[in-house]
């Protein structure tokens, strides 16, 4: 199998969409702000395509201006907005970073590395926006980001994207990177924040990420064979996507011709909303009110209070909590330790992530799957 650090996110984020890009081949727009990203990144390649003259700002800003598109956007004034922007992100980073400062090794370098199991071997591509030699020596990957937040520097320590760009550099110049352990930084350039942050890994790192990586890869696999496989998932990023209108939790919304039975489907709608929008209102107000009745009690010592309805009572009640280590030194020696433990699958979704794939694979053929479909009220906001 063949899959690059897009595809994997796509899966994670919505399966169906992952299916829909992947295996069916569905071309969809791109939106206004990936062709803002496509158009950065493009007057960035041409500022730092290695020639005996670099270019000067004002050329990498000409480029970038030719490629503007407004109908892209909603308005003229939005497209006036973000073209102004990307002007100020290129001349911050020309300002920033003059051409000539760098030696750039590669632009947009594509890679393939493989991931092998005992079975099988699958491939891992990519592409990296930059390569820079420094002047220690070392090589630094670079990938331009024109997200609007910058993540903390731990995030960036676990940043997949990069991990797998080390093994795609580590693949593409062996003997640079095995042999004469030549040091690699990974770097995100946030260009709307005009700050560069910068990591590395380990080569136990870089295993665990081709643990993960293969675990991805099987967990790709199995929805693969799945009779309902590769389920929409709702996410931050629904609002962009480009297949709504065929998407199972969207296309209604935008259905131009309802079917006969549309107008009961509309009244169960109603009445269902207007009780679940009950049950919440009346939940805070329950809330309140118990309070309310809470410190009535308390400040004449009650634990029943009546009215012509009915009464309400308090009632004490306790937790204990043990501490583990020291119920642990208790029961063990006891032989009574193993009968206090339970298997929780909550505990056991984390520790999948950093086991072997070789152990996950034995956890996974223990698992039973139960599938089914759950309503949620959800409401529009006004």
């Amino acid at each position: 199998m063949q899959i690059s650090y897009s595809a994997l996110s796509d899966f994670k984020n919505c399966p169906l969409k992952y299916k829909y890009k992947y295996i069916d081949h569905i071309k969809g727009p791109k939106s206004k702000d990936q062709l803002f990203g496509t158009w950065i990144h493009e007057a960035l390649k041409i500022t730092h395509t290695p020639q005996t003259m670099p270019p000067t700002e004002r050329q990498v800003l000409e480029h970038f201006v030719s490629r503007w598109d407004n109908s892209v956007f909603a308005s003229e004034q939005e497209s006036q907005t973000t073209l102004h922007q990307g002007i100020r992100i290129l001349k911050d980073y020309y300002a920033k970073n003059y051409p000539g400062d760098f030696n750039v090794i590669n632009l947009e370098m594509p890679f393939l590395t493989p991931l092998t199991t005992a079975s099988e071997t699958h491939i891992i591509s990519g592409r990296i926006d930059r390569i820079d030699k420094r002047p220690d020596g070392s090589f630094e990957i670079i990938d331009y980001k024109t997200s609007k937040k910058m993540p903390g520097q731990k995030e960036i320590d676990h940043d997949l994207q990069l991990a797998i760009y080390n093994l795609g550099i580590i693949n593409q110049w062996p003997s640079l990177f095995q042999e004469k352990k030549v040091p690699i930084y990974l770097s995100l350039y946030f260009l709307k924040h005009g700050e560069k942050l910068t990591s590395q890994r380990t080569p136990e790192q870089l295993k665990q990420t081709q643990e993960l990586l293969l675990a991805d890869i099987a967990a790709i696999q199995k929805e693969n064979v799945k009779p309902t496989g590769f389920a929409p998932r709702q996410n931050p990023l629904c609002d962009w996507c480009e297949f709504q209108h065929q998407c199972p939790l969207w296309r209604h919304k935008f259905q131009s011709a309802p079917p006969p039975d549309e107008p009961s489907l509309q009244a169960a709608l109603a009445e269902y909303l207007q009780i679940k929008s009950s049950e919440l209102q009346n939940k805070k107000r329950l809330a309140a009110l118990q309070n309310a009745i809470n410190q009535y009690c308390d400040s004449h010592n009650l634990d029943r209070v009546f009215n012509n309805q009915g009464y309400v009572t308090r009632a004490m009640q306790k937790r204990i909590s043990y501490d583990p280590t020291l119920l642990r030194a208790i029961l063990k020696p006891a032989g009574l330790w193993s009968r206090v433990l339970s298997f929780d699958a909550k505990k056991l979704k984390p520790l999948l992530t950093i086991i072997p794939y070789a152990l996950r694979q034995q956890i996974d053929s223990a698992g039973r799957e139960k599938e089914f479909k759950v309503i949620r009220a959800g409401f529009t906001r006004k």
